[in-house]
């Protein structure tokens, strides 16, 4: 709980610097370019963190099996995610997703970090099933605080604007992959092995989970991609203020 209120916290001031500094229209191109990456951890990790998660209590007590279960989800997801993050370029590139008003460079500062945001997710929900609650919460507190610090100094200090919000959210990225390949490598938890068994029961639980994860992205970002194509961003960051 924790957790969520220091989180939650961080993300109203979060809010008040980018309201304080960006323009309606700078607002709504970062809502706009998130809202169009949000769909990128669902077809890069095809939702394994869940088959993470069950699997975990599955093999209770057999270390060796659980390293190999986290091993396996992390490099298929190393794998596929890079190719999953190449084609969302190229097809960004080519104006597949309706999104021709955002720079490029834009779509790439904020889809990089969403295959280290996927990485640092498995480690997060292996800590929760071992019931390792504070470092879960003290990772994720310092991830928004780092956040939070790194948006004041790029977009209210040195005015970088969209490409500031961007570039905080990833720094806040690198460090929570970091912390967690770091927790898990010093346990030896991570090997360089995947266990094919393992993983075709993980996606054999994930991905029927599929359908029901991409209707949420739809109902939860789709009207910011709706209006950012047929209004304009301004728009956008009118109505995800009052959203």
């Amino acid at each position: 709980m924790l957790s969520s209120i220091f989180t939650k916290v961080m993300a109203l001031g979060t809010m008040t610097i980018l309201t304080h500094n960006l323009s309606p229209a700078e607002f709504g191109a970062v809502n706009a370019v998130v809202a169009t990456t949000q769909v990128l951890p669902i077809l890069m990790s095809l939702y394994l963190e869940a088959a993470l998660a069950r699997l975990y209590h599955e093999y209770e007590g057999r270390s060796d099996q659980q390293a190999a279960l986290l091993s396996s989800t992390c490099l298929f997801v190393v794998i596929w995610g890079g190719v999953t993050l190449l084609a969302s370029f190229a097809v960004f590139a080519a104006g597949g997703l309706g999104m021709a008003m955002l720079p490029m460079s834009a779509f790439w500062l904020a889809a990089a970090p969403v295959l280290l945001q996927q990485l640092a997710q498995f480690g997060l929900v292996y800590l929760r099933q071992s019931f390792q609650a504070w470092h879960v919460a003290s990772t994720e507190m310092l991830a928004a605080f780092i956040g939070l610090a790194a948006t004041y100094v790029l977009v209210a200090g040195a005015g970088l604007g969209l490409s500031g919000r961007l570039w905080a959210i990833a720094v806040s990225s690198v460090y929570m992959f970091a912390a967690m390949a770091w927790h898990f490598h010093r346990r030896g938890l991570l090997r360089l092995q995947v266990d094919r068994a393992l993983l075709a029961q993980g996606l054999g639980y994930s991905l029927p989970l599929l359908p029901n994860l991409a209707a949420g992205w739809i109902a939860g970002v789709a009207d910011r991609l709706i209006i950012a194509r047929y209004a304009s961003l301004e728009a956008v960051g009118i109505y995800a203020l009052a959203a």
